[in-house]
């Protein structure tokens, strides 16, 4: 039963955004969720609306950018936005306030605590004492704090005490299998129904863009589970599934034309690959894998050159072209100048539209995560940021382990990718990287009660 939940979560998920009913599956989903949230002793039957709520806006309905559509926020449908939004406020604090989540605060991630709550100050101090701060970047710093600094401390506070952290790592590894394939499918369903996305034989970028965002943020939302996923083939029940569905999420990030999540995810596959080829039960069958799956690419590249070209011609014409990200930094860097304390603030990068488009609540980024804080939060902004950073490494490679590597492996992910994007700040893809780290944090804490 604890497996066919989540299933029926994601179908539901997926039937929303694939048929552009995701007003009706969303409100159905929040009052099952809800429910949950009202009656369970943990936060783990909650991890996959978590991790897929916002997966289920369809591409015509979505307000987010290209589309930029008003229909959830006109007539009835603005009103059942709301009572969404309401429900779920009251059923996390039901969830926090039963189950005393709030009194074992101080228990969560040790001596970590200290590093959590600079990073809180720098983000809310963003833009401090600049003369033309705005309350948006105000806002904005609070809702990456809570994310950042506040969300991991209660959700390692929402499992009950009889959860381990194989058990939360096991069943995180099946919910990675379930989002990657909603992602999978919903792209797969835009390829079939969108006569744009081919121009002349080749695939049209701009037009691979699901609801929830567009061809970066969803490769980058793929290739996170990757690593995940693969920790399933040590400890799932069904490896072979595990890999599968592996193998179908990678092939799926190639196909969302992201520079980005292509030579990400591709490192990430062959490290995973790489890892089971020396450890686990199926050495042998990886070993003759990684050999044939080389090949293999190598035969199939030689033999279809001219029409993979031409399919797949965006990565191919651009390389690695930087798209104009150096003379982004190079703005953000003065921004930084003019205030190298606390920065400009999260609104303060005056960019032209035509050069960076935000996205929905999202404001114009340096796509760079420390040229970003620079920016928006000074010195003392990277200064935090890097103190953080410092403690999630330490964390990591304490006694590393594999479940550990494989976390690592999906954190880094989305670190490596907000090098040349802003996904840390896309508020969503934090969501899976906190599970991520709050497991690796549970590790450590069990092994330091048996020493």
């Amino acid at each position: 039963m604890s497996d066919l939940y989540p299933a029926v979560i994601s179908l539901l998920v997926a039937f929303g955004a694939i048929f552009g009913i995701e007003i009706y599956t969303a409100a159905l989903h929040t009052i099952i969720a809800v429910i949950g949230l009202c009656i369970s002793n943990s936060i783990k039957p909650t991890l996959i609306s978590l991790l897929t709520f916002v997966m289920q806006l369809s591409v015509k309905n979505s307000p987010f950018y290209p589309n930029r559509s008003d229909y959830l926020y006109t007539g009835w449908r603005l009103f059942v936005v709301l009572a969404i939004f309401i429900a779920v406020i009251i059923g996390f604090s039901a969830f926090i306030y039963r189950n005393r989540v709030y009194k074992r605060t101080f228990l969560a991630f040790g001596k970590g605590r200290g590093y959590f709550a600079l990073l809180f100050a720098a983000l809310l101090l963003n833009g401090a004492f600049y003369d033309k701060w705005t309350l948006s970047s105000l806002l904005f710093g609070i809702l990456n704090a809570a994310l950042l600094c506040v969300f991991p401390v209660l959700l390692y506070n929402g499992f009950s005490e009889k959860e381990n952290s194989d058990d939360i790592a096991g069943y995180f590894s099946y919910l990675s299998l379930l989002v990657g394939l909603v992602i999978t499918a919903e792209l797969f369903a835009l390829y079939m129904t969108n006569d744009k996305i081919f121009a002349e034989g080749s695939i049209n970028k701009v037009e691979v863009a699901l609801g929830f965002g567009i061809w970066n943020l969803v490769g980058n939302s793929l290739i996170v589970l990757i690593p995940l996923i693969f920790y399933g083939i040590a400890k799932g029940k069904h490896p072979v599934l595990y890999f599968c569905v592996a193998c179908a999420v990678y092939i799926a990030s190639v196909f969302t034309m992201s520079r980005n999540a292509l030579l990400v995810g591709t490192a990430l596959y062959f490290i995973c690959i790489l890892i089971y080829c020396f450890y686990g039960r199926y050495q042998k069958f990886f070993r003759f894998f990684a050999l044939f799956i080389i090949l293999l690419a190598l035969v199939f590249f030689a033999t279809f050159y001219g029409e993979i070209k031409k399919l797949l011609a965006d990565y191919f014409n651009r390389g690695l072209s930087d798209n104009g990200r150096f003379k982004l930094w190079g703005i953000a860097f003065k921004n930084f100048l003019s205030s190298p304390l606390f920065g400009c603030g999260f609104f303060g990068l005056d960019v032209d539209d035509s050069v960076l488009y935000s996205f929905g609540p999202v404001p114009k980024m340096a796509h760079n995560t420390l040229v970003q804080l620079l920016s928006s939060s000074g010195l003392f902004g990277l200064f935090s940021y890097l103190l953080y950073r410092f403690f999630t490494l330490k964390e990591i490679f304490t006694r590393l382990s594999l479940k550990k590597t494989f976390m690592a492996l999906s954190m880094a992910a989305l670190i490596a990718g907000s090098l040349v994007d802003n996904f840390i700040f896309n508020i969503y893809p934090l969501f899976s990287y906190t599970v991520s780290l709050v497991i690796i944090a549970k590790e450590n804490e069990e092994r330091a009660k048996k020493l």
